[in-house]
């Protein structure tokens, strides 16, 4: 075996009173590093209240929670039934919920949300504006032909 070539040869030492006091020093020194940022506290007894909340701190958690519902409910169907007080109830949640949307919509028809303006933004409305107006009225068009039209006025005034 390759890997033991490089073994030297051992004696075994036996276990003295003194390695033996030596190793509980160190598990002592280890344990007071251990322990010597730790708070002092004082304990107190477990009254009911303190186990009503140890009990409510169990419900809560999720985790417990969780695997107690799947454990109940897993490979067991869900029935809802549709009785006709349940229809009845749906049908007026779906009412409420539309006279509040309508309600708040014509509050709210019109106002307007508030914008902050600075010339950034006033420049850039402006240049769309005038992009739209171009597009829409045909500006360009105009510009063009009222260009071309002083031009030729311009060359009949130099040669006639």
């Amino acid at each position: 075996v390759v890997y033991k070539e490089g073994l030297g040869k051992a004696t075994p030492t036996p276990v003295t009173p003194e390695m033996e006091r030596v190793k509980r020093s160190q598990e002592h020194i280890s344990s007071v590093l251990y322990k010597e940022h730790l708070a002092k506290g004082t304990p107190t007894p477990m009254t009911p209240e303190m186990e009503r909340a140890k009990r409510n701190q169990e419900n809560i958690s999720s985790v417990l929670y969780s695997d107690s519902f799947r454990k109940q409910v897993q490979g067991k169907a869900a029935y809802v039934l549709d009785t006709p007080e349940l229809r009845r109830v749906r049908e007026t949640q779906k009412h409420i919920s539309t006279v509040k949307y309508h309600e708040d919509f014509e509050k709210n028809k019109g106002s307007f949300t508030p914008v902050v303006t600075d010339p950034i933004t006033e420049r850039v409305k402006k240049n769309m504006q005038d992009f739209s107006d171009i597009s829409y009225r045909g500006i360009q068009r105009r510009v063009v032909e009222m260009e071309r039209k002083r031009v030729d006025q311009d060359q009949e005034t130099l040669t006639g």
